[in-house]
């Protein structure tokens, strides 16, 4: 949602999760029921310290919880203040089918160079810096979905453009990008079906260099310890890689994406998940 919240839906029955007669009151259970673009339907992701995540109720701003912290199977869940306690952490596990999108088409940003190297066509951020081959690899995992990165020394990131993706029915478009030239807030994502219809999302992307708290909808995906200046060397800091979606409608095809006219932007890879 362009929020940066998200809805919960059953692969089983089809319907969402939601609190239960739209309580705002600790302790209300939480139930499926149809969608109805309600509040109270809608969760907001925070991650906590140690790698989970809390979800938060757009409506009443409290966190899903196990009630009395069980551990049986068959227990009801609800929601309560948020806290640290362990029974309102989540971790997401994605469907076991994901494949990653064949970028290289659409290649037409230097992304990432080979230390000792000199960046060509302007790098990442237009003015010679890069991503490097060896913080980088060739693969990254985030959060299950396996991710490729473009070749060094060559155009291997896309900005600005629409790119293909392999024709089929996904639950969800996740990407591994980020922004140059300072934050890029309501950014706009579409992804176009077969027949014609779109899904569009709108995200805010950080800056590489940004040390505060992601967007909503965004979490910092890896973080490095140098980037490469024109001339190849290292200049040491923290940059960001974040990694960030889109759900989309499984019932249709899904055959492209359009990225955000922003030349600030750019993406790294992306990775489809279909149940």
């Amino acid at each position: 949602m362009s929020n940066g919240a998200y809805t919960f839906t059953s692969i089983n029955s089809g319907l969402v999760i939601d609190v239960l007669a739209s309580s705002k009151v600790a302790g209300a259970f939480i139930v499926q029921d149809t969608y109805a673009s309600l509040t109270s339907q809608q969760w907001k992701l925070q991650e906590t310290s140690d790698g989970y995540f809390n979800l938060v109720n757009g409506n009443s701003g409290q966190c899903l919880d196990g009630v009395e912290s069980t551990l049986a199977t068959g227990d009801e869940t609800q929601q309560e203040v948020c806290s640290t306690s362990a029974s309102q952490k989540w971790s997401l596990v994605p469907l076991s089918k994901t494949t990653t999108v064949n970028m290289s088409a659409s290649y037409n940003v230097n992304a990432i160079a080979v230390n000792g190297t000199q960046t060509l066509n302007g790098g990442i951020d237009k003015a010679g810096d890069a991503l490097s081959e060896s913080t980088e690899g060739t693969t990254y995992s985030f959060y299950g979905y396996p991710f490729v990165f473009g070749p060094p020394n060559a155009p291997d990131a896309v900005t600005s453009k629409t790119a293909a993706l392999p024709n089929g029915q996904y639950i969800a478009l996740i990407f591994l990008g980020l922004a140059t030239n300072g934050s890029q807030p309501d950014q706009t994502f579409t992804v176009t079906y077969s027949d014609g219809t779109s899904t569009t999302a709108v995200q805010g992307v950080n800056d590489w260099t940004y040390s505060g708290t992601p967007y909503s909808g965004e979490l910092v995906a890896q973080t490095v310890p140098y980037r490469l200046n024109v001339n190849g060397a290292e200049v040491p800091g923290s940059f960001n890689i974040y990694g960030f979606g889109i759900a989309l409608d499984s019932t249709r095809t899904a055959v492209s994406v359009t990225l955000p006219n922003n030349s600030n932007i750019t993406i790294l890879a992306m990775s489809v998940g279909n149940n």
